[in-house]
C-alpha cells in the first residue's frame, strides 16, 4: 500500500478513528470494514469506516453529528454511547482542515459508511513541517529553515502544507513569520496565485494575511522630518 501522509496531531487523529470504530462496533450486525486510500486528484487522504448494521434514516444523516445525538436504541446492540463520539470526530477533522460525512451507501451493501477526508502532505514538505513544529520559540528561524528546505520548490506545493500544520498546532507567531517571509521574497504574481490556492484549500484568512503582508511590503515608508540647525534652518 502506498503511504498516505497527512499533517496533524497523532493523538487527535487516532481519536477520530477510535470514535468511528466504536460507533461501528455498536451498530454493526457482523462486519466492520476500514479502508484507507489516497485521492490524488483532490490531494486528500480518504478513510472509510463502514458497518453492515441498519442504515441511518435520511432525516438523521446530519443530526447524528450533533452533540448528545442518539438514534433509536433498536439500531444498537447495547445501550452504550454518549452521543458525543461523532460530534468530537467531526470537530477534530474540521480542525485538521478536513471533512467527516456519512457517505452514500454502496450498491449492494446495507449499513452505514463514514468517510473522513484530510489534506495530503507533500512528501518533500514533511521534513520542513517537522522542523517548524519543533521551533517552539524561534519563529525568527523560519526564513532560514524555509530557504534551506524549500527554496527550489513551487510555493503552492509547500506553503499550504506548512500553513495548515501551523494553524492546527496553534503556532500563530510562526505562521505570521512564514507569511511575512513569503510576501517579502516572492514576486507579486506568485503571491497572488498562492493566495488563490490557500483559499481553495479552505484557508481564506491565511490568504488575506499573505496579501496584506505583501501590500505592507510595498507601502512606502513616511519620510522622516528633516533636522533643523540651531538657527532654525534645515
Amino acid at each position: 500500500m502506498e503511504p498516505v501522509p497527512v499533517t496533524g496531531h497523532p493523538g487527535l487523529i487516532t481519536r477520530v478513528l477510535d470514535n468511528l470504530l466504536d460507533n461501528a462496533e455498536r451498530h454493526a450486525a457482523t462486519t466492520i470494514t476500514v479502508t484507507l486510500t489516497a485521492d490524488h486528484d483532490h490531494r486528500q487522504a480518504v478513510l472509510d469506516v463502514a458497518n453492515d448494521g441498519s442504515p441511518i434514516p435520511p432525516e438523521h444523516q446530519e443530526t447524528i453529528f450533533e452533540r448528545f445525538s442518539r438514534l433509536d436504541d433498536a439500531r444498537t446492540r447495547d445501550a452504550g454511547g454518549t452521543g458525543l463520539g461523532l460530534a468530537i470526530a467531526r470537530r477534530i477533522t474540521t480542525l485538521h482542515h478536513g471533512t467527516l460525512a456519512l457517505a452514500p451507501g454502496q450498491e449492494g451493501h446495507v449499513g452505514a459508511r463514514f468517510t473522513v477526508r484530510l489534506p495530503l502532505t507533500h512528501a518533500d514538505t514533511q521534513p520542513l513541517v517537522t522542523e517548524l513544529l519543533h521551533a517552539w520559540d524561534q519563529p525568527d528561524d523560519i526564513p532560514e529553515l524555509f530557504t534551506h528546505h524549500a527554496a527550489h520548490q513551487p510555493l503552492e506545493d509547500v506553503v499550504p502544507d506548512l500553513a495548515r500544520a501551523l494553524l492546527t498546532a496553534g503556532r500563530d507567531r510562526h505562521l505570521h513569520a512564514l507569511l511575512r517571509h513569503v510576501a517579502r521574497q516572492a514576486p507579486a504574481w506568485e503571491v497572488a496565485g498562492l493566495a488563490d490556492v490557500l483559499r481553495d484549500e479552505g484557508m481564506p484568512a491565511v490568504a488575506d494575511e499573505l496579501l496584506a503582508a505583501r501590500t505592507a511590503r510595498r507601502r512606502p515608508r513616511p519620510a522622516r522630518p528633516r533636522r533643523r540647525g540651531g538657527d532654525g534652518r534645515a
